[in-house]
């Protein structure tokens, strides 16, 4: 090939040694990632490893190889080393039993430990030990290492359940972790290129800093689709958010979903425990294609979804009777792996007092509510309409009587909900007759209720399998009662157990997620009914949660009874917002409806400046000699691109020769114009 002479294209030009170490930096990010790596093997292992006899041993793996190469150690040799190490230290941890009387048990117990860490730790120890030792004496052997590791990446993400690892319960920790390596494992490749191609510092910094805003972007494009398929791993109604958990603002029916037992928030509740129930969402708008989902308009005037900035009083008017039995219920709620803004309260919230919270809280939020809960007996329900089911006795309006009793004119739902009502006449009754008979009648509780060949998971439910979780069972009683003219909707929350309090204090979890329905009865407002059933699917184990970690719970009452007199109202307000808040709100609105178009802008726009920035400016250039310029510079860019770069002690004029009598570019004539 033709050289430039004294310029950097003669380097460029030539091919690099074929072996030769891969450069400390490249070794750096490549042990990193590989820790990363092997260290979600320690993530899965659980119980069966121990953290620090985990880590020791991949120190090892990672320094041992480092002092056998600067001490020159011979390949053989080296491997030898590498492979007998654990066993040597298993000899040397097991002689003082033989040697020390009297310390046989316990050296036998840090036998058995150091046994069942090598069972996790020796396949990584390996992995790792051996093929540091032979990336630290060659570049092709580093890169091919890479590539290994780039398998064995997705592989572990791939069929590791990481909503099962504590570390990894949100979205975000996953991809961030996930992330972080391939970011590590190409910055590996860059810094182990083929010293003819080595880039300059600056090129490996605009390189690094180009893989880490594609990475970054990589991984916010997939947080949705990971958020809406770590539904089924929180119960099928909660949803992990950036760094939080809440429920989906619609519910799907998964076929499978499983349950963990994470500590969500406290409530306090004096009083007697008629009403377990705590409601985070009113979910009354329904299509058969989308399932049950709430309507903005209707359900926040009931029930805010977020926590008022002030003290807030509901508006809605309650329809009550005079006599109505009902009873005012004053709770508190502290929130601790949740949304902050999330607000949840027993039915129907009439007064809302959100608090600041004192200086280094546990608690996301903290506020009280005042909830008006109806207290009305079954035999009264009853008695509220006695004639079928219609308009004109509801109570409603038309058009709110039209909207909860919409359930998509499906005739097979409205058969079987005149199977279960048969020979009843009345309004009450038919609602306690729906109810029982999925309650207590051929119907299951299932975490595992399968998939539905044509896709109508609630038929599947109620005609095939009669099986499923909560939702399948509120989802179910919501559309037969609304096929039988009776106003329904689907609540979604959580359920208290009474028998996990202290000091009318209790814990909520994350498998004490819930769904259920409310029916409206003329004269009583909306009146909650559960119709899961307590009975199990047969051949399906189901492992009851023994409560969180009395410790942790203790130490969380502790903070609440120590600082709950700290707590101070905080003073928000509903003050009218101003033009700039409004379009604000607006934009962000919009955002987020197109933000992957946005995203995707904001990576190619400056891409197509940085190639084609002076050709779009020469269209709107005047100036011949300014034209002149700005193709010059292109052209300059093109080639710098293309790898052939001006060396640091070239003069342009020098550099454009070079090029000329290696490449016969004839560009010599173009700079001196």
């Amino acid at each position: 090939m033709p050289t430039v002479s004294g310029s950097s294209v003669q380097g460029r030009a030539e091919l690099g040694p074929a072996g030769g170490g891969p450069g400390r930096t490249a070794f750096i990010c490549r042990s990193a990632a590989l820790f990363g790596i092997f260290f979600q093997f320690r993530l899965l292992a659980g119980d069966l490893s121990d953290t620090s006899l985990f880590l020791t041993t991949l120190g090892a793996a990672f320094l041992v190889p480092v002092l056998l190469k600067k001490h020159r150690v011979p390949a053989l040799q080296g491997v030898i080393v590498l492979v007998l190490l654990p066993w040597a230290a298993r000899l040397f941890l097991a002689l003082p039993r033989v040697f020390v009387p009297g310390t046989g048990v316990f050296w036998d117990a840090l036998l058995l430990g150091l046994d069942r860490n090598n069972f996790v730790s020796l396949p990584p120890y390996y992995w790792i030990a051996l093929s540091s030792f032979f990336c630290l004496g060659s570049r092709r052997f580093l890169r091919g290492d890479l590539i290994a590791q780039g398998l064995l990446l997705l592989a572990v993400f791939l069929a590791a359940r990481t909503a099962d690892m504590e570390a990894y319960r949100l979205p975000a920790l996953t991809l961030g972790c996930f992330g972080a390596l391939v970011f590590f494992q190409i910055l590996a490749f860059i810094f182990s290129a083929d010293p003819a191609y080595r880039a300059n510092t600056a090129e490996k910094v605009r390189a690094s800093a180009l893989m880490f805003v594609l990475v970054f972007s990589g991984a916010c494009l997939l947080i949705r689709p990971f958020e809406e398929k770590a539904v089924d791993q929180s119960g099928g109604l909660l949803q992990p958010k950036m760094f939080s958990f809440d429920f989906s603002q619609f519910i799907r029916l998964e076929s499978e979903i499983s349950m963990n037992t994470d500590l969500v928030l406290i409530v306090r509740k004096e009083g007697r425990f008629d009403h377990i129930l705590i409601r985070r969402f009113i979910l009354s708008a329904y299509s058969p294609g989308r399932g049950f989902y709430m309507d903005e308009n209707r359900d926040e005037a009931e029930h805010p979804a977020r926590l008022p900035q002030g003290t807030w009083n509901t508006s809605v008017t309650p329809f009550l009777r005079s006599d109505a039995p009902v009873r005012m219920v004053d709770q508190e709620y502290y929130l601790v792996n949740f949304d902050s803004q999330a607000f949840i309260a027993l039915n129907q919230p009439e007064e809302i007092t959100p608090f600041k919270t004192w200086d280094a809280s546990s608690f996301n939020s903290a506020y009280a509510v005042r909830s008006r809960v109806n207290e009305a007996l079954s035999f009264e329900l009853a008695d509220t309409v006695r004639d079928i089911p219609g308009e004109e006795y509801s109570g409603l309006d038309s058009a709110s009587y039209r909207y909860y009793t919409d359930y998509g004119n499906d005739p097979r739902i409205a058969a079987k909900a005149g199977e279960f009502t048969q020979g009843v006449r009345g309004y009450g009754d038919r609602v306690m007759m729906i109810h029982d008979a999925l309650k207590y009648g051929e119907y299951r509780y299932s975490l595992k209720p399968g998939i539905a060949v044509d896709g109508d998971q609630l038929g599947y439910f109620l005609f095939d399998v009669k099986k499923g979780y909560c939702s399948y069972f509120a989802f179910a009683m919501t559309l037969l009662l609304r096929s039988q003219g009776i106003p329904a909707r689907v609540a979604a929350g959580f359920f208290i157990d009474p028998e996990e309090g202290a000091f009318d204090y209790y814990p909520v979890r994350q498998d004490m997620a819930h769904a259920w329905v409310e029916v409206w009865f003329p004269g009583y407002g909306w009146v909650e009914y559960d119709p899961t059933s307590a009975n199990f699917a047969a051949g399906e184990d189901f492992e009851f949660s023994s409560g969180i970690s009395r410790d942790q719970f203790e130490k969380l009452m502790e903070e609440i009874l120590k600082n709950r007199t700290l707590l101070e109202v905080r003073s928000g307000g509903a003050e009218e917002e101003s033009f700039f808040e409004t379009l604000g709100k607006r934009a962000v609105f919009l955002a987020g409806l197109s933000w992957p178009w946005l995203l995707a802008g904001a990576l190619v726009i400056p891409f197509l400046a940085l190639r084609l920035g002076h050709l779009v400016v020469l269209l709107f250039t005047v100036s011949a000699r300014k034209k002149t310029l700005r193709l010059w510079a292109q052209v300059s860019r093109r080639l710098a691109l293309a790898g052939l770069r001006r060396g640091q002690d070239e003069s342009e004029g020098e550099w454009v020769k070079g090029l000329d009598r290696a490449y016969h570019f004839n560009l010599y004539e173009m700079y001196l114009a």
